[in-house]
């Protein structure tokens, strides 16, 4: 092989590292771009995600707030009941009363 052979193949060989260094700076932008996207994507769900988990933690107080509410009622409820019950006692015993009396 001639020094000129030798030199045109290592040309060559160049311009063909050359090509491929260019196709792989080609594809590490395309790649930056779309890690860039990617980031912004994940960014948005992030703020999604804190959004949801704020909503969550609204509808917990709310849920604690209506149980405590609901206990209430509950507990205004029994003692209505207990004194209902005492009340119709007490007329069953009067009923009762009346009724053996003679006429």
């Amino acid at each position: 092989m001639s020094n000129e052979e030798f030199q045109s193949l290592v040309l060559k060989k160049l311009a063909q590292i050359h090509e491929e260094v260019a196709n792989l700076k080609t594809d590490v932008a395309s790649l930056d771009a779309r890690m860039s996207k990617l980031e912004c994507r994940f960014d948005k769900f992030e703020e999604r995600l804190e959004r949801l988990e704020n909503k969550f933690d609204d509808l917990e107080v709310k849920n604690a707030q209506r149980h405590q509410q609901l206990e209430a009622k509950i507990d205004y409820l029994i003692e209505d009941n207990k004194s209902i019950h005492e009340i119709l006692g007490e007329h069953e015993v009067s009923i009762r009363s009346l009724r053996r009396r003679p006429v």
